[in-house]
């Protein structure tokens, strides 16, 4: 007797081990699969605000870029189609004076044929739409007008997407008080280019971006990729305030941009390819800090426009 009841017991304790260690594995398999789903959220609001941010300067990391045009087709359509519009009014005017009993019949003709040419007049425009490759190039550029109504379009999005975030970021036990100031930034940044103001947007965009990397050291044990948001978030000040041509402090968000990503230099072993990508980037880096000599925004865009892509890469 006393055996079996020992042997229950040493049973039910096993079972008590087994389910204790089914619920941490289980645990801890939901928190991972949590942590990956909020990482790849912050990477998304990542290259969407430096979307944003390179747009109202017309940066783009391609050469080229995909653009619609009209031809002319459209123009000379119209005018051929007001041309037989009015040459047709004449017709049917001369046409009623001379015989009133036509009339309803010429009429329901005439509408017909006013809606056939109406029809192909829609058409001609929309086969005249076209694309062509332009030259992306930041010295030869010379528009200076932003598109606002992609960047109104986009805060939108990220208002859409960011709750769902905020959600993940609470069970991750971020604190509160940094999800609360992403949410006063993103209002910050909506108001800015509902008034199409571009200094302050810049600003407020470069704002929203420096809570990222903090909420990746919050949930991460990446150092690198840590390393690299906050290499990017000093990028972005450094582009914000060539705007404002505060020069001095350009610089000292460069030197801190340097300064973190030389962690990364500093703990990369073995991996020659990802070492070379490393390199690569620093130079860029320290080639971009040079630029704040010139003081000269179009060279500092093609700088920053060529160490961000290495960046956003990496």
């Amino acid at each position: 007797m006393k055996k079996i009841i020992v042997t229950i017991v040493v049973i039910g304790i096993i079972v008590a081990i087994l389910a204790t260690v089914v619920v941490f594995a289980t645990r801890n398999t939901e928190e991972k699969s949590l942590t990956t789903k909020a990482e790849e959220q912050i990477r998304y609001l990542e290259d969407k605000i430096i979307a944003m941010t390179n747009h109202l300067n017309q940066i783009h990391f391609s050469n080229s870029i995909l653009v619609e045009k009209n031809t002319d087709e459209d123009s000379n359509s119209q005018k051929q189609n007001e041309q037989s519009n009015e040459t047709g009014s004449e017709g049917s005017s001369q046409q009623g004076q001379s015989s009133q009993q036509s009339s309803s019949g010429e009429s329901s003709s005439s509408s017909s044929s006013q809606g056939s040419q109406n029809e192909q007049q829609t058409s001609s425009s929309e086969d005249s739409l076209q694309y062509e490759i332009k030259n992306n190039s930041i010295l030869s550029n010379t528009t200076k007008e932003v598109d606002w109504e992609y960047m109104k379009t986009n805060a939108e999005i990220i208002y859409s997407t960011w709750p769902s975030m905020m959600v993940d970021l609470h069970e991750l036990n971020v604190k509160n008080e940094d999800i609360l100031n992403f949410s006063s930034s993103l209002d910050q940044v909506t108001l800015a280019a509902k008034q199409e103001d571009k200094s302050v947007t810049l600003n407020n965009l470069a704002n929203l971006y420096g809570f990222l990397p903090n909420y990746r050291s919050q949930i991460s044990e990446n150092k690198d990729e840590i390393n690299i948001d906050y290499t990017k978030a000093c990028l972005l000040n450094s582009y914000a305030l060539v705007e404002q041509e505060q020069w001095e402090e350009v610089k000292k968000q460069l030197e801190n941009a340097i300064s973190y990503f030389s962690n990364i230099m500093n703990s990369i072993n073995g991996n020659g390819q990802k070492q070379s990508h490393i390199s690569k980037i620093y130079v860029l880096l320290n080639e971009l800090n040079k630029t704040i000599d010139y003081k000269d925004k179009q060279l500092f865009y093609i700088k920053y426009r060529n160490a961000m892509e290495e960046l956003v890469n990496f």
